[in-house]
């Protein structure tokens, strides 16, 4: 027999070596193996209804670490409220039309969309884009999700467009569906128009003009308008200018020219076109221009003054350039004054034969040739480019302009009152997320929701012979009922007249022809009709409690969804709304692969496991932009091996201990009990927090209590006890009776966050599956006074600590087991110290006393403190120093010196 063979050494199968990346598929397996998601389910029947409704991403490319963030936040969320009194379901969805996944579609296939018809691309499309849900699916399970992988929700599912009709049609039997000729963003890139949500604003270098045009009249014989503008391509549409009626213009007499702009912007005009010497002719109001005659500076088309809402004297000249095809305030003043409303660029940004002689030029190319022809007729006055931010299609990242054209449009205006009093009854986090979709809405007055595409969900109108549109709720409800049956390829299958009611009659149509829409409807419109599709038709509910995605999604999901709930249900679609942030690489830039600065999520998890992506996701503000690099992995990677090594410690030192030798709490020490208590405030200051949906702050709770009570205290005095003591010694029961109750109340807590290590560790603890279990209760282990006591001893502690450091740098001590410490206490401490025994031992040194008349030494809050050498016999069994009078030597495979209490251990063994 060694010495070795008398200790109580740690052993658990809870390896240091974690393994992650091999081992968490594995686990993954069996949990989908033991259904463990339906089984949770059962367990909490009857209980409260938790909701956490997911936003489709869409099904097209690799999962990035945005989509990590934004799963992993939404699965520790299932996660802890499965183990916090709720039953929380979660059904995955999948966002699948559009025209990404058409072109990454045609892109696979090499093939151009004309080389297809309608039916062709659209089963090609819903081929791909199938796929690359599974794709995506089998990447997010990697991530350690607990949910069905096979109850999903997918926006080309039958089910899903039919409920998506009625949405619709819930919109259309409010009224809140027109047909009608508007300006709107239009994609060139992506040949459509665009919803103010799918506009993203990026800095773009344009061509900045100064353009005189020539008046008309004995009034102002010899006068001429200045224009500024960035868009010379839209000159060819000009209709006229438009001034501020109660704005001062000056008539600036300027190389023996008569120009007109805004008296307050004389100044910053002809230093623009660098002229130094000027003189004013005359001041007049703008209303005085209303109605002159002003020529085009190209065509010299006779055209009109205007008075216009929208100018102003902020820049330019003050006298604004209308193109009523090509823009929201231009397009209402030529309503206003009957002007033509003719586009002039067709739908790949090509001029058409309303531009004239500039017909067939791309629309950026036009802007020179324009430029060139205003300069020959002596119309440019000054041509200078400016950076400035201009409108983005956020998909294909390319500009876009306005282009007037018919669309269907859904009126925000009638239900913007409950609109914005659903936004200010939705709960959020932080007052921000409230105000930014509060304004959103506020501006917003109607939305978009055609699209010149083939791929998505037609919009279910029918047109009588001379092209009216029908919008009646009976066709709409009979289409819907078709996509039900049929999914929506039966409206490409079929003709008008098949799709139509049997025997259906229209007074417009007398000859029975009738003729369908061939745009489909906004993308925003399918994922916004989510709320209807999975929380109400699956769960019978009007509101998911969360909603939780990107801070992107105020524009986009927050804002199609409330519009269409609030229309179809008069009530917001969620009762909670939480935003994250973007993903930033290391030094917080975006990420981006031209630069070469991003991370894969399977490049985490194959290196380091998905516990570790995990906690980095727990670990960080995530309501701001976050940040990712291997230097911050590797920092999470430290915090999860303290976290796996306390675990390991506790584990390995209950391996001769199971629940069924528990000792209550009432029969503990002082010091266990402390640290129950701690672990009780902290048990309910986590679930608080998961309430809260505080995620760093659990993070930090459970690392500080870790720290401070565990591993730097509990953990580090009472090894000796659990390896010396006698193995049925009630001294080490008790310990191990705190140990057990550690590991049980930490890896619940734990569990949401990091469920792979949980999984073993609970496994090991008690051979049941910890996800099917509860967090514990709070406030069974509580006393204020031990609490308070000791919590002023770790105070005291840390005093004597730092002596006992600053000896061991000066060599005077090795371990603090060499030390012996006496301290003169202040009366408060001496008070306390006498109230605890074994303080040798909780302070880890071979000899600790009071000394009242102490004078020497370190003078800390506590007190004098004293650190000498304890030079007296070291046991070669606890390693304590004892007094020479009390050696004992005993016989085993070597003559050994040990102390009394080892001596008679060893005996018995």
């Amino acid at each position: 027999m060694t010495i070795k063979d008398t200790l109580h050494m740690p052993k658990t199968e809870f390896n240091m070596k974690a393994s992650l990346p091999n081992r968490e598929p594995i686990w993954q397996k069996e949990w989908e193996e033991n259904n463990i998601y339906q089984n949770v389910m059962k367990k909490n029947e009857g209980r409260e209804l938790f909701i956490l409704h997911d936003g489709p991403p869409y099904a097209n490319g690799n999962i990035h670490m945005g989509h990590s963030l934004n799963k992993v936040l939404k699965d520790i969320i299932i996660r802890s409220k499965n183990m916090n009194g709720y039953k929380a379901p979660i059904i995955f969805g999948w966002d699948t039309h559009g025209l990404p996944i058409e072109n990454a579609m045609l892109k696979k296939m090499k093939k151009k969309a004309n080389d297809l018809n309608d039916l062709e691309l659209r089963k090609e499309c819903a081929t791909y884009a199938l796929g690359q849900v599974n794709n995506q699916k089998e990447q997010f399970f990697t991530l350690g999700l607990m949910a069905d992988r096979d109850e999903n929700y997918i926006t080309l599912d039958k089910e899903f467009e039919s409920e998506q009709i009625l949405v619709f049609n819930s919109m259309v039997e409010k009224g809140l569906i027109y047909k009608g000729q508007r300006p709107v963003f239009w994609s060139w890139s992506s040949k459509t128009a665009l919803a103010e949500a799918e506009i993203e604003y990026e800095d773009k270098k344009s061509p900045a003009i100064y353009v005189a045009m020539e008046l008309n009249s004995e009034e102002f014989i010899g006068c001429e308008i200045v224009i500024w503008t960035t868009t010379p391509w839209t000159i060819p549409a000009n209709k006229g200018v438009a001034v501020g009626s109660d704005f001062d213009y000056s008539i600036v007499n300027i190389n023996d020219r008569k120009l007109i702009v805004a008296t307050d912007l004389v100044e910053s005009f002809v230093e623009e076109i660098g002229v130094e010497e000027y003189d004013i002719k005359k001041n007049i109001k703008g209303k005085d221009l209303n109605g002159v005659t002003v020529l085009h500076p190209i065509t010299n088309q006779k055209n009109k003054i205007m008075i216009g809402h929208h100018v102003t004297v902020e820049n330019g000249t003050g006298c604004v350039h209308i193109a009523p095809a090509h823009g929201e305030d231009d397009f209402l003043i030529g309503k206003q004054y009957g002007l033509d409303i003719n586009s002039i660029v067709d739908e790949g940004g090509v001029l058409n034969d309303y531009a004239g002689e500039f017909s067939g030029l791309f629309y950026e190319t036009a802007n020179k040739e324009i430029g060139m022809k205003l300069e020959e007729k002596g119309k440019l006055l000054k041509l200078k480019f400016i950076t400035h931010s201009f409108p983005h299609d956020w998909r294909t990242k390319k500009p876009v302009f306005f282009r007037t054209t018919k669309q269907w449009f859904a009126n925000i205006e009638p239900i913007k009152k409950e609109l914005l009093e659903a936004i200010n009854t939705t709960n959020y986090i932080t007052d921000w997320g409230r105000v930014r979709l509060y304004n959103m809405i506020e501006g917003r007055t109607e939305w978009c929701i055609s699209r010149q595409r083939k791929w998505g969900v037609p919009i279910p109108i029918f047109y009588t012979e001379d092209k009216e549109p029908i919008i009646d709720k009976d066709l709409i409800l009979h289409v819907g009922k078709l996509f039900k049956e049929h999914g929506s390829n039966i409206w490409y299958e079929k003709s008008a007249e098949d799709l139509l009611p049997k025997g259906y009659t229209n007074p417009a149509s007398p000859n029975g022809i009738f003729t369908k829409e061939t745009d489909i409807m906004d993308v925003w419109f399918d994922s916004g009709s989510s709320h209807s599709a999975v929380i109400t038709k699956k769960y019978g509910v009007k509101q998911a409690d969360l909603y939780l995605e990107g801070s992107d999604q105020y524009r986009g999901w927050f804002n199609s969804s409330l519009i269409t709930s609030i229309a179809q249900k008069e009530v917001a679609p969620y009762k909670t709304l939480i935003s994250h942030g973007f993903v930033l690489d290391g030094k917080g830039n975006k990420m981006s692969k031209s630069i070469g600065n991003t991370m894969a999520p399977d490049q985490i998890t194959k290196q380091k496991g998905a516990d570790i992506l995990r906690l980095w996701v727990s670990s960080v503000d995530y309501q701001s932009d976050v940040r990712i690099s291997d230097e911050i992995v590797g920092q999470v990677s430290e915090l999860y091996r303290k976290y796996r090594n306390t675990l390991r410690f506790m584990l390995g030192n209950i391996s001769d201990f199971d629940h069924t030798m528990m000792i209550n709490f009432d029969d503990l020490i002082e010091v266990d009990k402390y640290i129950l208590i701690k672990l009780d405030i902290i048990n309910k200051e986590v679930k608080d927090a998961y309430e809260n949906y505080d995620f760093k702050k659990i993070t930090d709770i459970i690392n500080n209590f870790i720290t401070k009570e565990l591993s730097s205290f509990y953990l580090d005095f009472i090894k000796d006890i659990v390896y010396i003591t006698e193995k049925s010694d009630v001294r080490r029961r008790q310990v191990q009776t705190v140990l057990y109750t550690c590991l049980e109340y930490l890896i619940k807590l734990m569990t949401p966050i990091i469920p792979h290590t949980t999984y073993e560790a609970y496994k090991l603890l008690t051979g049941k599956d910890v996800f099917l279990t509860d967090f514990n209760d709070s406030e069974i282990y509580v006393n204020d006074q031990i609490e308070s006591k000791f919590d002023m001893f770790l105070e005291v502690r840390d005093d004597i600590n730092k002596v006992l450091e600053e000896k061991r740098q000066e060599k005077m001590i090795g371990k603090s087991l060499n030390a012996k410490v006496v301290i003169n206490p202040t009366i408060e401490v001496n008070e306390l110290l006498k109230t605890i025994n074994d303080l040798d031992i909780l302070l880890i040194v071979s000899k600790f006393e009071i000394d009242e008349t102490l004078k020497v030494g370190q003078k800390l809050n506590s007190g004098l403190i004293e650190v000498s050498l304890y030079d007296e016999t070291e046991c070669q069994r606890c390693r304590k120093f004892f007094i020479k009078e009390n050696t004992k030597k005993i016989q085993l495979e070597e003559e050994l010196t040990v102390c009394k209490s080892c001596f008679e251990i060893i005996n018995k063994i």
